[in-house]
């Protein structure tokens, strides 16, 4: 064309064979051409116009697909196939010449009132609007792209792209959560968005060297496909031939120099205040898959140089993933060791929402499954397979199941709506190869959602028992009783006369549910980055219904994680209380556990410092992770019935940390279990139940040190396991938790052990169990002869250690110089035990159990057997060829009837002494060598002194 425009109230009407017919229109006019008309097609339209295009705000495109571009698509790539050329030869899709500015005939640039320059761009300006057919697309392509109108794209995708020069397009693949075309440009330019760009369950891709997101930018997502938005300020791609597939990558978000654009040096993604970025679950979708057809999850996706998210501006993508990516390496973002001025900024009023949906109305009576009951699924029921049940349907509860039949295949056909899918919590990751900062005053909610149960009849199969009277519910069936009937009628078939007969039983068959809520788990919040200010409301709580009491069905609280150790240059110290330097990490303990975390992981090379009057607390049953260059612990941890993990790493960049753990004089670390009483006189709650208190399992504590371990006295670690009083007054005790302290510096390293531990499991539960490794172990009450040149602090054991805390099993080890029993040493592991007094029954739950039992050592033939361990892995270093695990004369090493004794060395072993496990065993082994392989030792082995004795003989049991 000449000329290619159309004028207010005129329109232009392609008529092509189908809706695959592309009509490719090259436009030949000086200035931009003018859509203020209308277009229609039943196939596809390009435009091509090197001047671009301005659709007016009286505009009307309908269309299967509209590619409106200033960059030029070469007669052989329009053959091929502008979305199929770069699989087959790497090539771009769009082509420019380089030209950012709008030339006139005569090639000189246009320029505007003020004399400036103007680009070569496409706009659509305030009033217009797009629209192509169902999985058609919208591809805008120039060195300028603005958007202030309504572009939409069922099922399909929008692309606004901004490049002088190449525009490179590659259909999606590998990755099932990217629909599409995936856009990358040699040259960026840029693009901005103040009006709406919808993709209903489809993928918006706004892509240049700035990106400008001031408007609407909205996809869903349903069972079949998700939606996605992708914000990219990035250039410099390319085509690279692997095997016989072309890849594409893009290159840079940092320009050496400036060119000359206006864009300056640094990809900049901005989201703007009262910007909407969204990519959510289409809840008026009331289409189902079964939970084996995976959901594939909304999908946000932010990256540039800069990442900036202004006040006001929000991000929301419930239930999906959402990524912002600060990188000057696109194709590989945040690799280790890489460390520059890339910055993501989170300003105060912003709004990220990764959040599950909440209180999503699903009938109560989806819960009952109808269940034909055949050989399969009577195969654990072999007596029932000649019962009245063979052959029949019955309608189970899945919530409470039945023991009488398979019910996989039930459980499988049933089907859920995409909002229903979208109830548990989603991910935020923010990757930053410089700076991160999550203002005071923005909020990230990553929340779990919830289910509302609508009331209805809940209507289950019920058994008439052998005795002709009672009536058993199928969730209580017994597979091995035969049952006379079905109530309300059973149905029995005479195969050798194909005739059926059926009877009516009368009696109850069904009742009225009400409504209740059902939890789902929060989502996660991952942060990896140089430096980080954290200063956001973090939502992060998940609610529980009262029929979520169990750890297997109640819901979780959120996951944070931040990883300040990427590079081994960073040394970002990070402090639970003030800080100490400007640059600190400051983490509000309070504000964290108002949030409702229930786990919480710090990595960083410097120092970890919980102050004193700081209490880490997350819900019971979580998790928290500190590692670091140096761990101080002057406050508390508390994790009921959870895990605490302390870990140092050396990385030899800062000197001021050292590898150590302390725990200071008051500091406290809780993972113990909680006490649970159901007796309705001594509940606070109407519901009788508080679901978070329902774990009474003791947790575990893990400490590991590139550098010495010190508990400080008056520290104290609790482990201890807890109880549950039901309704029908029996209680069932906890098992108790497990401690584990290692001492492992390049050379060695040593644990001191001046607080207190304990690992108590209430009369009927499993004692806890302690680990403890350093460098040189020694066992008794008198010195030991130091083994070569001895420089370390030997971790000196009493006899008496091994009667206390209530542990039942203990592993001592030494990780290079040796473990040493000193003579005449007796040791007899003795299992105390948490003894509740008459006052439990009347305990609230979540009491201190230490209130109301006592701690008792019971006598010797009910008492747990306990375990006892000793090691030598010289893993840390050489401890000299004479290291071993010598048991001095006179030395007794014992536990209680059924108890187990292990000796293991990767020296030798130098036993002198006694060994004793009533009915139980003992076991001397030599194990292979270590990391430090000492090549041929001729002393190695297990030597058998004159004065040693091993005894595990019986006992005699005498009851009266």
């Amino acid at each position: 064309w000449e000329k290619f425009n159309i004028g207010v109230g005129n329109t232009v009407e392609f008529k092509q064979p189908g809706a695959s017919s592309v009509a490719l229109n090259r436009i030949f006019q000086s200035d931009p051409s003018a859509i203020m008309g209308k277009l229609q097609a039943n196939g596809q339209v390009f435009l091509l116009n090197p001047n671009g295009f301005v659709f007016g705000k009286d505009s009307r495109v309908n269309v299967n697909s509209l590619v409106a571009s200033s960059l030029n698509i070469s007669d052989d790539t329009f053959q091929k196939g502008v979305t199929k050329v770069f699989n087959q030869d790497g090539r771009a899709a769009l082509e420019g010449t380089g030209q950012v500015y709008r030339l006139n005939e005569k090639g000189e640039f246009v320029l505007d009132a003020q004399g400036q320059k103007i680009k070569t761009s496409i706009e659509f300006q305030k009033g217009s609007e797009v629209n192509v057919a169902k999985s058609g697309r919208i591809i805008a392509a120039a060195p300028s792209v603005v958007n202030q109108g309504t572009l939409r794209a069922p099922e399909g995708q929008i692309i606004a792209v901004a490049s002088s020069d190449k525009v490179y397009l590659q259909e999606a693949q590998g990755d099932p959560s990217l629909r599409g075309l995936v856009v990358e440009v040699a040259n960026g330019g840029d693009v901005t968005n103040l009006g709406k760009m919808v993709s209903a369950k489809g993928n918006t891709t706004l892509l240049g060297f700035a990106v400008n997101q001031k408007g609407i930018v909205s996809a869903s997502t349903s069972v079949q496909a998700n939606g996605s938005v992708r914000l990219l300020a990035r250039e410099g791609a390319t085509a690279r031939r692997e095997g016989n597939k072309w890849l594409l990558q893009p290159g840079r978000t940092q320009r050496t120099t400036a060119l000359d654009d206006g864009l300056g040096t640094r990809a900049k993604v901005t989201l703007a205040k009262g910007s909407l970025t969204q990519a959510t679950p289409d809840q008026a979708d009331l289409a189902t898959a079964v939970d084996g057809l995976a959901q594939t999850p909304s999908r946000i996706e932010v990256m540039g140089k800069d990442v900036v998210m202004e006040g006001g501006a929000v991000i929301r993508s419930n239930a999906g993933r959402v990524t912002l990516s600060a990188t000057e390496n696109p194709a590989d973002p945040a690799q280790p060791n890489v460390k520059n001025d890339s910055k993501v900024s989170i300003a105060s009023g912003a709004l990220i929402d990764v959040s599950g949906l909440k209180n999503i109305n699903v009938p109560i009576s989806r819960n009952i499954v109808e269940v034909e009951l055949r050989t399969n699924e009577l195969r654990d029921a072999p007596l029932q397979k000649t019962g009245v049940l063979y052959a029949q349907k019955i309608r189970v509860d899945i919530r409470e199941g039945t023991p009488i039949a398979d019910i996989t295949g039930a459980l499988d056909r049933i089907s859920r709506t995409v909002a229903e899918r979208s109830t548990q919590g989603g991910s935020l990751d923010i990757v930053s190869e410089g700076k991160s900062n999550l203002a005071a005053g923005s909020v990230i909610d990553y929340s779990g959602g919830s289910i509302l149960w609508t009331p209805g009849y809940i209507n289950t199969t019920k058994l008439i028992g052998p005795d002709g009277l009672s009536v058993v519910d199928i969730s209580k069936a017994n597979p091995n009783v035969k049952y006379l009937g079905i109530v309300g009628g059973i149905t029995q078939y005479f195969p050798s006369w194909n005739f059926s007969q059926t009877a009516k039983i009368i009696g109850p068959v069904d009742h009225v549910e009400p409504a209740y809520i059902e939890g789902k788990s929060a989502g996660s919040l991952n942060i990896k980055t140089a430096l980080l200010s954290l200063e956001s409301e973090m939502q992060a709580a998940a609610v529980n219904g009262t029929r979520q009491r169990t750890p297997e069905t109640q819901a979780l609280g959120g996951q944070l994680s931040i990883d300040l150790a990427r590079t081994q240059t960073e040394t970002q110290a990070v402090v639970f209380g003030r800080k100490k330097k400007q640059d600190d990490l400051q983490l509000n303990a309070d504000k964290l556990k108002a949030s409702g975390l229930n786990s919480l992981a710090v990595n960083t090379n410097a120092a970890i410092a919980v102050q004193s009057g700081q209490t880490i607390q997350l819900s019971p049953g979580g998790k928290v992770s500190l590692k670091g260059g140096e761990v101080n612990l002057d406050g508390n941890i508390i994790v009921r019935s959870g895990d605490v993990e302390l870990q140092t790493h050396l990385v030899g960049v800062d000197d001021s940390v050292n590898g150590a753990i302390r725990l200071g004089e008051a500091s406290m670390i809780d993972t113990s279990g909680v006490w649970n009483n159901e007796r309705p006189a001594v509940s606070d709650r109407k519901d009788q139940f508080d679901a978070s208190l329902v774990r009474i399992d003791g947790g575990k504590v893990s400490i590991k040190a590139e550098g010495d371990v010190d508990l400080s006295p008056g520290s104290f670690i609790d482990v201890s396991g807890a109880a549950h009083r039901g309704l029908n007054r029996t209680v069932k005790a906890g098992d108790a938790g497990a401690i584990s302290i290692i001492a492992a510096a390049i050379d060695g390293s040593d644990v001191s052990l001046g607080g207190q531990m304990t690992g108590y499991a209430v009369a009927g539960g499993q004692g806890g169990s302690l680990s403890l490794t350093s460098d040189r172990v020694i066992i008794g009450n008198q010195a030991a002869k130091p083994v070569g040149k001895d420089e370390s602090k030997p971790l000196r054991l009493s006899s008496e250690f091994f009667t206390q805390g209530g542990f039942q099993s203990y592993a001592v080890s030494s990780n290079k110089s040796g473990l040493t029993v000193t003579d005449n040493t007796r040791v007899k592991v003795s299992v105390q035990n948490r003894i509740l007094d008459a006052s439990a029954s009347g305990r609230k739950s979540g009491e201190n159990l230490r209130l109301f039992s006592r701690n008792e050592t019971l006598p010797d033939l009910i008492q747990p057997a306990g375990d006892l361990s000793l090691k030598l892995s010289q893993q840390v270093g050489f401890g000299g060829k004479t290291a071993a695990v010598s048991i001095g004369k006179g030395a007794e090493l014992a536990t209680g009837v059924g108890g187990k004794l292990s000796v293991s060395s990767d020296g030798s072993i130098l036993m002198n002494g006694a060994l004793t496990a009533k009915s139980g065993a003992v076991n001397l082994s030599i194990t292979p060598p270590s990391l430090t392989d000492a090549g041929f030792l001729p002393n190695q082995g297990v030597w058998l002194g004159s004065t040693a004795r091993i005894d595990v003989g019986g006992v005699s049991r005498i009851y009266q």
